[in-house]
């Protein structure tokens, strides 16, 4: 788990937001470690939100990339049933508007774990996503 810490708190060439990934098979600890990372981050004060995603890609293959952008501002306002109000803002371009406003013109920082992702496609979604966070958030 330091050395996770190190490659995510350690400078992104150009200031934007740090992504760091691991992969590997059932059971090898990557929800451990992932959580680890976490409940560590959430004790300082590195950052002004923090947001715990578990079955990312099921929401990507179920929802689509409207249901990430909803699954994240649910989890953001501690909504435990992410899925129901998933849609209610409408479009891609209206979530990634709410998102942008929260995080890129508040300059607010995120810590945003995301837990069970399956493919590149869903990795790209991700990367879009990042296009709404302030520099120095950190995805993993």
């Amino acid at each position: 788990m330091q050395k996770v810490n190190e490659l995510l708190y350690s400078e992104s060439d150009d200031g934007g937001v740090k992504m760091v990934g691991i992969c590997g098979e059932d059971g090898t600890g990557k929800t451990t470690v992932a959580c680890g990372v976490y409940y560590s981050n959430a004790a300082g004060n590195r950052f002004d939100y923090f947001c715990f995603l578990d079955k990312v890609g099921e929401c990507l293959r179920n929802h689509g990339f409207i249901g990430l952008i909803g699954m994240l501002l649910s989890g953001m306002i501690g909504d435990s049933n992410n899925n129901s109000d998933i849609m209610k803002f409408g479009n891609t371009n209206k979530g990634m508007s709410i998102l942008k406003r929260k995080f890129l013109k508040e300059e607010k920082k995120l810590c945003l774990v995301l837990e069970d992702i399956y493919d590149e496609k869903q990795l790209q979604d991700i990367v879009r996503l990042t296009n709404c966070f302030s520099s120095n958030s950190k995805v993993f």
